[in-house]
């Protein structure tokens, strides 16, 4: 049985540090501009060699939609053997059960709701916070936020 984790994530194209570090007993004083910057989001499922499988990146929030879309036009393509694929799922609010169970039954594979609030259950959570932390610490040496995100997808 193949077992993919799928997960989306936001990006937000602008990190400004939420701390500094001073002497003991120092203050550290820094600016965060009050400016609204854009968002990337990334779909994709983890597979069992620790690998993305089916990456999408689109500006702005995910939505049942588009995560209904994902699942049809880019995760079941990637699927070498769909009778013995499960995909796991985390119980977001667009993420419409008996829309998935129908894509699932059509392209026959299987689907897994992982328990309410238990993101500990679904190991890409964690490619995404090292994902997100490495941007925090590196996101001023790109030229584009764009830049900044496929690198750090590439030293992943």
């Amino acid at each position: 049985m193949e077992i993919y984790y799928a997960d989306e994530s936001g990006f937000d194209e602008d990190y400004s540090r939420s701390h500094g570090y001073a002497m003991r007993g120092e203050r550290v004083f820094g600016e965060v501009y009050g400016t609204h910057f854009g968002r990337t989001s990334i779909v994709a499922a983890l597979d069992k060699n620790n690998k993305l499988a089916a990456p999408f990146s689109f500006k702005g929030y995910m939505n049942g939609d588009l995560f209904e879309g994902w699942l049809e036009q880019v995760f079941v393509p990637c699927l070498t053997n769909p009778q013995k694929s499960l995909l796991v799922v985390d119980n977001a609010t667009h993420h419409r059960k008996e829309a998935i169970y129908e894509i699932a039954e059509v392209h026959k594979f299987y689907v897994v709701f992982l328990p309410k609030y238990s993101p500990d259950l679904n190991p890409i959570e964690h490619i995404w916070a090292c994902i997100k932390n490495w941007l925090r610490l590196h996101f001023r040496k790109f030229d584009s936020f764009a830049d900044g995100l496929l690198h750090a997808f590439e030293r992943r």
